[in-house]
């Protein structure tokens, strides 16, 4: 069933009419970008996606969330620590700064739109750095590229209650859209405890 198929049958909106079409495929892109923000990172590990950074060049990275970002030294992946972008000068090295980052302490920031390892990668000693991109669908697709099929019910309720507060706005139909809207918060927050309680195992 599609999403749009789901999210009628939920709340009843007419997922024919051109605005509310627009209106769900956002919200449909908010509410798993909401969740993938909010699950831990080891909930994302297998729709995670590596990059190599080599250079100083930074990696531009957009409309996702940075899992890990590690270095390589002496054959070792040494995790990254995050840095702000504003304290990237005491990060160099011999900087005699407590921030000032090493082999066996990297750091990383994010500037400009790039992340930017210290001390600078290499092709010998490279960074890897693990992201999940948000992903986008359609009221007229099924299921998510890249999302954690867990929780792939979550997204639907979360466009469903947008969907229900959007019909309450137009209608002001106080008694009939306000339980609706609150069995799907219910639901919502109900599921996604769930998951985060152990329901992710296995």
């Amino acid at each position: 069933m599609s999403f749009g198929s789901r999210i009628k049958s939920l709340t009843g909106v007419d997922t024919t009419d051109s605005t509310i079409k627009g209106y769900i495929n956002d919200w449909l892109a908010e509410g798993a970008k909401e969740l993938i923000n909010i699950l831990p990172n080891d909930c994302l590990w297998n729709v995670t996606t590596n990059t190599n950074l080599t250079s100083s060049a930074g990696s531009s990275l957009t409309n996702c969330k940075i899992v890990d970002v590690q270095r390589t030294f002496n054959g070792f992946d040494y995790a990254c620590r995050k840095e702000s972008g504003s304290a990237r000068g005491r990060l160099k090295a011999n900087s005699g700064y407590m921030e000032e980052a090493s082999k066996p302490d990297p750091a990383f920031y994010n500037l400009n739109g790039k992340l930017y390892i210290e001390p600078d990668p290499s092709s010998t000693e490279g960074g890897k750095i693990s992201y999940v991109s948000f992903p986008t669908a359609t009221l007229g697709e099924s299921t998510y590229t890249g999302f954690p099929d867990e929780i792939e019910h979550l997204v639907v309720l979360y466009a469903s209650i947008k969907a229900a507060e959007y019909q309450l706005q137009n209608d002001q139909d106080t008694e009939v859209r306000a339980p609706v809207i609150q069995t799907l918060k219910d639901d919502y927050k109900l599921g996604l405890q769930a998951f985060l309680g152990g329901g992710n195992e296995g």
